[in-house]
């Protein structure tokens, strides 16, 4: 009775011990994979904040400290700007020529600027 009660006990740990050491072995490829990217994450989408000099057919030229920029704005850009409503502040469409000299601007991108020319793919009004 004795060994059968042992035997029971020892089959018991060896299960034990082999469910924990799969349940780690999971969640090291778990973490292992995450470590070595083979996760896709989308690229960050980058910005600038600026003020608006001109705007000239399909181009925004604004300023960032002292360096004249430019946003080429495409059907696809999309214009939005702040506006004041019982909540607070919410979003609303806007259009090119919403945006007027000394207007605080976001000119949001995902391509690398090219000659301070950046491809808009979202321009927000924040004055």
């Amino acid at each position: 009775m004795k060994s059968k009660l042992l035997m029971v006990i020892v089959i018991g740990v060896v299960f034990l011990l082999a469910w924990q050491y799969l349940s780690k072995s999971s969640i090291d490829q778990n973490t292992e994979s995450v470590k070595t990217g083979n996760q896709e994450s989308p690229p960050p989408q980058t910005f600038a904040l600026g003020q608006v000099k001109r705007v000239e057919e399909n181009k925004i030229y604004f300023s960032v400290g002292a360096e004249e920029k430019v946003a080429v704005v495409t059907k696809d850009t999309r214009l939005i700007k702040q506006v004041q409503n019982k909540d607070g502040i919410g979003l609303s469409d806007a259009k090119l020529s919403d945006f007027k000299a000394r207007v605080e601007i976001v000119v949001y991108f995902d391509e690398e600027p090219k000659a301070n020319t950046y491809q808009a793919t979202k321009v927000q009004i924040i004055d």
